[in-house]
């Protein structure tokens, strides 16, 4: 996660958005019933959420485009004092590196800025199909929003 991470701070001005400082209680719990499907239940629920790292991207000409409802499927999320934020949430332990945003055009750009290695390739595995995934939305993305 260290690569997204520098991704982000290259492309992005970050501010600091704690986890227990979203409304979106919704959102948070989805993020850690998907965060343990990935890790196929090997963590409790609160080793995942304490292990959850949250990126916030502040709004300005960098990030305009992903916060757009249309053209970046941008799900806002609220903080407890009332700003809309832009998030990465982030999870590394172990064997296992998971993100996610709540926009989906920011998700699946970080997929393919990321990149996939020539193992990642050879063995198929869901890296893989991941970035093959994002290629092809971002490829066509034109009709798909």
């Amino acid at each position: 996660m260290d690569k997204l991470e520098e991704i982000l701070r290259e492309k992005f001005d970050l501010e600091n958005v704690a986890i227990n400082k979203l409304v979106h209680d919704a959102f948070i719990r989805c993020e850690i019933h998907d965060l343990d499907d990935f890790t196929e239940s090997k963590y409790s629920r609160e080793e995942l959420q304490k292990s959850i790292i949250v990126y916030g991207i502040k709004y300005n000409e960098k990030s305009n485009h992903y916060f757009s409802k249309s053209l970046s499927h941008y799900n806002p999320m609220e903080t407890i004092d009332g700003r809309l934020v832009l998030v990465v949430f982030t999870f590394k332990k172990d064997e296992y590196e998971y993100f996610s945003s709540n926009s989906t055009k920011l998700t699946l750009d970080l997929t393919l800025e990321l990149g996939i290695t020539e193992k990642d390739i050879l063995e198929k595995n869901r890296k893989y199909y991941n970035y093959k995934s994002a290629k092809n939305i971002i490829d066509n993305y034109d009709r798909f929003i």
